[in-house]
């Protein structure tokens, strides 16, 4: 049965506005344009591939075999097109018969907006589709057309032609997007609305009263899981128990401030379990009284439509009092004095927990009544304490976001449970076969790998943060700023990506691995998120000290952006001579078949690289066999002097060099990964043999405690 004619046309537009996509993706890979920064979900079809051999045809690249085909390659085009222009037909066609029956007004003004809720849902995850789609496409041509010799070839002219065009669709793709995003917000708005409106209609609200609340004592604990497996729980919360008892019975005073614990990381970090955890140790303690709360998304208290904050932590206090949990949490209500009388009456020491009070409260948002409420009720008066969970960290010298105004109380915070014993980690369950580089990809977070092996999307998690609207250059200084050295400044535009970091027993920001992979991805550091990537393969055998490698080199690069950036010579392990006026770095990876140092520095004054003097790279050989060194830095100053060449030779473990290692011409650092805490001499058989304190300074925030030390060989 042949289609309508309108359908026809249809396919033919949708046909055409998908081959226009591709061709915006394929220009800015050949231009070398950031591509647009989403995860690859979908692999690229056999378009993708014919799109290549058509333009190699076009420019008289192909060999004679591809030319015999060239029939074969122009029908499995036409057809996959065809194919992908049916899907696509039917699956907008399927999407737009449910939304229409979704927008059929029913008897139940709710289910209408439920409906509607259902349909925007649907619109912003086939946008979100379309757009990783495109991503894929993205990085599978650059990998193929940055192969290419000639960046100046007709294919590269022609690709500079199309991008004018195709820029357009571009963009109307990315704002179909975000209206699909808005749609969304919208609707799901209208629906709680009514839905509140229809529920408070049904069932009025409860006012608490001292009667209804039971003794701190008679409380139980968040009904989480605490099991075997679970990895650092134990070294964490005698930490955090020990913090509690020494800041619990104090009071302020007018020269001192009780500090609140703050426990910060990421999304699937571990905070629940860990603050679950803890609320047991507590109460274990003799006169202690713990008071766990949540703002979870999954299981906490939600915060109502026309509540105040107040309200809402009030009620989630409430609520866990309360001898008889209510099967309705949103129908109970509890005032600020009916809840301070009660705990006044109480004969103990009170801790409130509150899990992910981020949720409540988002870092930037004063909210004075809460402050004000913390701080009078568990900060100032001696006997009480504040504990609680963030994934949105904040500069620890003050804490303005949860107790108002400013203030020179500090915040304590500790790190999570983490580790980097692969035998630990090894336990827990479905990661029986974890690697070394799985490890330390994760940055050695136990929830994260857990989560990881359910499935989680981390990189879906990077995708859908907002990112700040500021110069990618700036961005990148602060990246590489907290990468190295941890500190967190506020108002910089880094901050929106809080989320994705932790927070160390120092108050460090420590970015975890598997994002700062996907922030160099976002900032065209496309070579370093590669090396971070392979970690996970290149790293996969424990005993062949590759992670070590890995790590090194990865210092290496983020030392030189650093050094470019601050206009100095940066960390003294890079070697590099005073005032360098760094203007451009270079990362690259050295092919297999160089196997020699004279080889690699004759395969890199072949690279086409822009003039830009004084340049710096750092050099990754890929050769198992290339000898003495498995780092090389490079400085130029100009394009016909002298090259300044380093190299770092990485020993997983305490190895030295030996006679065979002997270097006298080339400038050389042996990097332990053992390494003693002092030196008698900093020189061996003409190698640099910095202390372990001098190789953790040169590795910095992130990288210095994620090598599994006891897995070195």
């Amino acid at each position: 049965m042949s289609r309508p004619p309108a359908t026809s046309r249809k396919v033919r537009l949708l046909a055409l506005f998908l081959v226009s996509l591709r061709a915006t993706q394929t220009a800015r890979a050949l231009l070398g344009a950031g591509a647009v920064p989403f995860p690859r979900s979908v692999p690229p079809g056999i378009w993708a591939h014919n799109l290549l051999a058509r333009r190699a045809k076009a420019d008289g690249t192909l060999d004679g075999g591809e030319a015999e085909d060239k029939e074969d390659i122009k029908a499995a085009k036409e057809k996959d097109d065809v194919e992908e222009a049916k899907a696509g037909f039917d699956q907008g066609s399927r999407i737009k018969a449910v939304d229409e029956a979704a927008s059929a007004q029913t008897a139940d003004p709710v289910e209408d907006a439920k409906q509607d809720l259902d349909a925007a849902k649907r619109q912003r995850n086939v946008a979100l589709r379309g757009l990783e789609r495109a991503e894929a496409l993205a990085e599978y041509l650059q990998k193929q057309l940055l192969e290419l010799e000639d960046s100046s070839s007709e294919k590269a002219k022609q690709a500079k032609k199309e991008l004018k065009e195709a820029e357009t669709k571009l963009k109307e793709a990315e704002t179909k997007l975000e209206k699909a995003k808005k749609e969304l917000s919208e609707a799901e708005q209208k629906y709680e609305a009514k839905a509140s409106v229809q529920a408070g209609r049904v069932q009025a609200i409860k006012a608490v009263s001292g009667k209804d609340l039971q003794n701190l004592r008679s409380i139980s604990g968040p009904n989480v899981t605490i099991e075997d497996w679970m990895v650092g729980l134990g070294r964490c919360g005698e930490e955090c128990l020990k913090d509690i008892q020494t800041n619990a019975p104090k009071s302020d005073c007018h020269v001192d401030r009780v500090p609140p614990l703050m426990l910060s990381r990421c999304m699937r970090g571990g905070k629940t379990t860990f603050l679950a955890y803890l609320f047991k140790l507590v109460k274990a303690e003799s006169g202690y009284l713990p008071i766990f709360i949540s703002f979870n998304g999954i299981s906490g208290i939600q915060r109502k439509k026309g509540e105040s904050r107040l309200q809402t932590i009030l009620r989630a206090i409430a609520v866990t009092l309360l001898s008889a949990t209510p099967t309705d949490t949103q129908s109970v209500s509890c005032d600020e004095d009916t809840l301070s009388d009660h705990l006044d009456r109480q004969n103990g020491i009170i801790v409130l927990m509150i899990d992910e009070l981020n949720l409540l409260v988002p870092k930037g948002t004063r909210d004075d009544e809460v402050a004000s409420f913390l701080r009078k009720v568990f900060l100032i008066r001696e006997n009480r304490y504040l504990v609680f969970t963030t994934h949105e960290p904040f500069d620890g010298s003050q804490i303005t976001e949860y107790i108002g105004g400013y203030s020179p109380r500090g915040v304590i915070a500790r790190d999570l449970p983490r580790s980097v014993n692969l035998t630990e980690q090894r336990g827990i369950p479905e990661c029986r076969a974890l690697s070394a580089g799985n490890l330390i990809f994760f940055s050695g977070i136990p929830s994260l790998l857990r989560s990881w092996k359910q499935q989680y999307n981390f990189q879906a998690r990077f995708q859908q943060l907002t990112k700040p609207d500021t110069t990618p250059d700036l961005l990148l200084q602060s990246f590489v700023r907290e990468f190295l050295k941890g500190e967190r400044l506020q108002g910089d535009a880094i901050r929106a990506f809080d989320c994705l970091t932790a927070t160390s027993d120092q108050g460090e920001v420590r970015w975890i691995l598997c994002y700062a992979a996907q922030m160099c991805s976002y900032l065209n550091q496309r070579q370093l998120a590669d090396w971070i990537n392979r970690l996970q393969i290149d790293a996969s055998d424990p005993l062949s000290g590759k992670g070590w490698e890995v790590l090194v080199v990865l210092a290496a690069a983020f030392r030189c952006l650093d050094a470019m950036a601050c206009g100095d010579a940066g960390h003294p392990l890079l070697g590099l001579p005073p005032n360098p006026s760094i203007k451009a770095c270079y990362f690259l990876d050295v092919p297999s078949e160089v196997s020699t140092l004279d080889a690699a520095l004759e395969w890199w004054a072949g690279q086409d690289i822009p003039p830009t003097f004084p340049l710096v790279a750092v050099l990754n050989p890929l050769c198992s066999t290339f000898e003495v060194f498995d780092c090389i830095l490079l400085y130029q100053r100009e394009e016909l002097g002298v090259r300044h060449v380093r190299g770092f030779q990485q020993k997983a473990g305490n190895t030295y060099p030996g006679e065979a290692d002997r270097q006298d011409k080339v400038d050389c650092v042996w990097m332990q990964g053992k390494a003693a805490e002092h030196r008698r001499s900093e020189q061996a058989k003409g190698w640099t043999l910095p202390s372990s304190g001098e190789i953790r300074a040169f590795l910095g925030a992130a990288l210095r405690d994620l090598f599994p030390k006891e897995l070195d060989t």
